[in-house]
């Protein structure tokens, strides 16, 4: 009895430690299965830092991921072309159709009666008493042609605002040193009214601008406005003209002088 017992408390001691030796190793795997499954989680992990956290100028030459989205687009409808509208020369014969069916004879053009045209009066365009006749610069007049009248008037002025500030004062830095007595015309001026401004009824005001030299000549001479119709005339009567010159305490000078120039075309006279 005493060894049945003896024998009972071995096996159960051995299968005691069989069981701690078991479950110490089912322990120690699942130990180390955890271990692997963690070190490889963190090895996914520093991978992906890795991979984000690297700088762009470190990415060149390395191939980028492309993401393309595809989306789904409604075909578009088409509709039918209109119709064409049918010419003129298709219409044609479709319209004689009941004519040629009739069966009756169109009558000619000679057997009609056609209204005898109206005779039209003839119009004569005259211009009104005191009306401006338009002048054709192509046309020039001829000598019989009597000109309306028109009347000239000249004499000097000073005022440099007629010509611009501009000139103004080139003329200024030109003469500097005023002077004692200005230029003086010494002739009269015949200024014939131009007959292309007469026959196209134009006033005009020029003003001349001349250089006099110290003996009295003029060097030069602008014309503001420079307009075609008066320019040749106003030009025609300085011809050959003489000045008395400038002087700084007696002593001629070159200096500049002025002279407007106003063309002015009589009115009709109007009735009482």
């Amino acid at each position: 009895m005493a060894i049945v017992m003896a024998s009972l408390m071995r096996d159960r001691r051995d299968m005691h430690e069989t069981m701690e030796r078991v479950s110490k190793r089912r322990l120690s795997w699942s130990m180390a299965a955890s271990l692997a499954v963690h070190a490889l989680a963190i090895t996914v992990i520093a991978g992906m830092l890795q991979s984000s956290l690297i700088l762009p100028s470190s990415r060149v030459g390395m191939p980028l991921p492309i993401e393309v989205a595809l989306v789904a687009q409604r075909p578009i409808a088409f509709s039918a072309p209109p119709e064409i509208p049918q010419q003129a020369s298709e219409l044609l014969p479709a319209a004689r159709i009941p004519e040629e069916k009739s069966g009756e004879p169109k009558p000619s053009a000679s057997a009609r009666e056609l209204p005898a045209p109206t005779p039209q009066p003839a119009v004569i365009s005259t211009p009104s008493a005191g009306a401006t006749v338009p002048f054709e610069p192509s046309i020039e007049p001829t000598p019989s042609d009597a000109p309306p009248p028109g009347d000239v008037a000249v004499g000097p002025i000073n005022d440099l605002d007629r010509i611009g500030r501009a000139p103004a004062l080139r003329l200024a830095s030109r003469y500097p040193q005023p002077v004692t007595k200005r230029p003086l015309l010494l002739d009269t001026l015949t200024v014939p009214y131009p007959l292309r401004a007469a026959f196209a009824h134009r006033d005009a005001r020029i003003t001349v601008l001349m250089l006099v030299e110290a003996d009295g000549r003029i060097i030069d001479t602008t014309l503001y406005p420079d307009d075609p119709f008066f320019t040749p005339a106003v030009l025609a009567a300085l011809r050959g003209a003489r000045f008395a010159p400038a002087d700084i305490k007696g002593k001629p000078v070159p200096y500049w002088a002025m002279m407007e120039f106003v063309f002015t075309m009589r009115r009709p006279a109007k009735p009482p």
